[in-house]
């Protein structure tokens, strides 16, 4: 039998880290056959990690009477519920929940990444866009009416089937916008920059040297393949989230993605106080 899950508010009294992980599950369920997940929010921040088409926005006409928005869902939620408290100074943009995780894991574990900002102490969001969102995100331009600066961090071949090219004229694009910097990982995705040491530390029993190009192998298809009971997001989310921790400065020159990696934060920085 089919099953609807209806929840009202889930992100109430969620640490921002769990309610990523927490939407992450719920679009996970919802993808399931004869499954259905329906949540109420009032938070800005929670609705934008659902893809636009899922969204449903409500407002009172002036009658008092429920109206569906249709168009510019977004755009109208922003300026409904108020999206700029919820921003910052500074808002980094990436593709998914588990890219803010190695951000955040790297900048708090490395010293000399947490020299050059702080991305926990200052005023900073950073906003998983979702693959799809991407495009809407850019071409509608939701910020445009605040100060509010955006550093966007694409992966270079991602699971949503863009391919390099495709990235790179869509950073060109954002990098043509003013306030705004976009960079193309010169690995395939986040979870190429973790070394191959730490995979073999985590991961016992695979054979991670029969990887030939480390820069652009699917690692987590790869372990999914050799480790059938783990599906693909719970080991994106445990790379991102615990493997990231294991690295230091000395791995990532090892793998020579020391500058790259450094030159982020340099950016991010710039922008920030600039």
């Amino acid at each position: 039998n089919g099953v609807i899950y209806a929840i009202e508010e889930p992100e109430t009294s969620q640490h921002p880290d769990y309610q990523i992980m927490l939407m992450d599950s719920l679009m996970q369920l919802a993808q399931v056959i004869n499954r259905q997940v329906i949540i109420t929010t009032h938070s800005p921040e929670f609705a934008k990690m659902a893809s636009e088409e899922n969204l449903i926005f409500l407002k009172k006409n002036e009658e008092g009477e429920p109206v569906l928005e249709k168009d510019n869902k977004l755009a109208n939620i922003r300026e409904e519920l108020g999206i700029l408290p919820y921003l910052s100074k500074l808002v980094i943009c990436v593709e998914g929940p588990c890219d803010v995780l190695f951000l955040q894991n790297v900048n708090k574990m490395i010293h000399e990444l947490k020299a050059i900002i702080d991305l926990e102490k200052e005023n900073i969001s950073i906003i998983p866009l979702q693959g799809g969102n991407l495009k809407t995100w850019i071409e509608r331009d939701y910020l445009k009416n605040s100060n509010v600066k955006q550093f966007h961090l694409y992966d270079r071949d991602s699971n949503s089937g863009r391919n390099s090219e495709q990235y790179v004229a869509v950073a060109e694009k954002v990098n043509q916008m003013g306030g705004y910097k976009a960079l193309v990982l010169n690995r395939r995705e986040m979870e190429n920059y973790i070394s191959k040491s730490v995979y073999e530390e985590t991961f016992s029993g695979i054979d991670f040297e029969s990887i030939e190009d480390w820069t652009t192998c699917d690692i987590p298809k790869f372990i999914m393949n050799k480790k059938p009971n783990l599906n693909e997001k719970a080991i994106k989310t445990r790379i991102n989230g615990q493997l990231a921790k294991s690295m230091t400065k000395s791995l990532f020159e090892q793998d020579g993605t020391w500058d790259e990696v450094k030159g982020w934060f340099e950016q991010i920085r710039d922008m920030y106080e600039g």
